[in-house]
């Protein structure tokens, strides 16, 4: 067992780079979101920490898509150092923004206003179809006084069908994909 744990140790030792992955809790000074990347001082008074990533680029060296986290200037990160060099934000005490594959889209919707403006637009459509539906009523019910039915001309009107559709409330479950949540920060 002794030579397993020895060749073990003794390949772990040729593969160590030197560099020691550790973390650092910081301030952000700053944000550059062209590079996606944050300016950064440590509270343990260490020297600043410059160009913090947010997120990782290809192998190109490019900004891609992706998860963006963007903190809010003077919030308090966790800035991880994969080496001397590089560094990356790993926890956020408070978000300014949150990108899910760029920004295109715009914002997600808050389900329960979109819920609550839906309800209101089918109850007016629903209400337009119970007047509609009252003046069919009223109208293949109406006579005229004086009128008799018979020999001459006499104005008879085809009776109208009451207009049976109805729009269903939408509910916040029709809609909700909750395995992606947000908030105010409430």
């Amino acid at each position: 067992m002794s030579n397993k744990n020895d060749i073990k140790s003794a390949i772990r030792s040729l593969a160590r780079n030197d560099d020691e992955i550790y973390s650092i809790l910081c301030t952000v000074s700053s944000v550059d979101l062209d590079n996606n990347t944050c300016d950064c001082v440590p509270i343990n008074e260490a020297p600043d920490l410059l160009d913090v990533k947010l997120m990782p680029k290809d192998e190109d060296g490019e900004v891609k898509k992706g998860f963006l986290i963007v903190p809010v200037i003077g919030s308090v990160v966790v800035v991880t150092m994969l080496n001397n060099e590089d560094g990356h934000v790993t926890m956020f005490s408070e978000v300014e923004e949150i990108q899910l594959n760029g920004k295109n889209f715009k914002g997600i919707v808050k389900i329960e206003e979109l819920v609550d403006k839906l309800n209101n637009l089918e109850d007016a459509f629903n209400n337009h179809i119970s007047n509609y539906n009252n003046h069919i009523t009223a109208y293949n019910t109406h006579t005229h006084a004086g009128v008799t039915v018979g020999g001459g001309m006499t104005g008879i009107t085809t009776p109208d069908t009451p207009d049976t559709q109805n729009l269903t409330l939408t509910q916040v479950s029709d809609l909700e994909n909750d395995t992606v949540l947000h908030g105010d920060g409430i």
